[in-house]
């Protein structure tokens, strides 16, 4: 059985941003177009993909779609007549998120996810090992990102408030809470699959700590 014909078999929907396709009319050229309009709809243009936090990536989508055929029975009827929302954090099918296409295609679990709370959409997030070193690399760009926006949002709040400045600061901020939310992201991530990662956890409370500040002071961390 390949994916279309599971998807309608179970009556699984899919979800990408706005954009549901019910199961009668899901086909993987649908899929990529709503991807493709959901990324252009959230990029932001000043920031790397996989540092962008919404950006969702095709080939992940495609991968984990493909492999839905392959899930074992208990785990379809928790999917059967739900949707699937492709963007959720839980799935890991971002850009930024550490699993790769290859673990993906290579076969991936799915488990029940314990902050589910909407009775339509599957209460489940992946199963599937994150790439350690891929994660470090990723959160040491973030923290550094981080760290960059805050020293060009500091000369800005000295300044008089013009559109402009208000406007340069506004993209700036932005960029910066995205370059925190995926530094906390994939330090939590390693967490879940190591606890005892003890660097993992520095990364996860400086990331934390990034996001509760509202200074443009540095926010630290990052790899060594």
């Amino acid at each position: 059985m390949d994916a279309d014909e599971l998807i309608r078999k179970t009556r699984i929907s899919l979800e990408v941003g706005r954009t549901t396709m019910a199961p009668d009319d899901f086909t993987p050229a649908r899929l990529a177009d709503a991807v493709a309009r959901f990324d252009a709809s959230v990029r932001l243009s000043g920031l790397d993909p996989d540092l962008d936090a919404e950006q969702l990536d095709l080939d992940k989508v495609a991968a984990f779609v493909d492999g839905l055929p392959c899930l074992p029975g208990s785990m379809l009827a928790l999917l059967s007549g739900r949707t699937l929302r492709l963007n959720l954090p839980g799935l890991e099918l971002h850009t930024s998120s550490a699993v790769t296409v290859e673990t993906l295609r290579a076969g991936y679990g799915l488990e029940p996810d314990p902050t589910a709370a909407n009775p339509h959409l599957a209460p489940v997030r992946l199963a599937a090992a994150p790439s350690a070193s891929l994660a470090r690399s990723r959160i040491a760009r973030s923290a550094k990102a981080v760290d960059e926006r805050d020293a060009l949002l500091r000369p800005l709040t000295g300044q008089s408030e013009t559109p402009e400045t208000l406007r340069e600061a506004a993209r700036l901020r932005q960029e910066r809470r995205s370059a925190a939310m995926v530094w906390a992201s994939l330090a939590d991530r390693l967490l879940r699959h190591d606890a005892n990662d003890r660097w993992a956890a520095a990364e996860a409370a400086a990331a934390r700590r990034a996001l509760a500040s509202e200074s443009v002071g540095p926010a630290g961390g990052g790899m060594p």
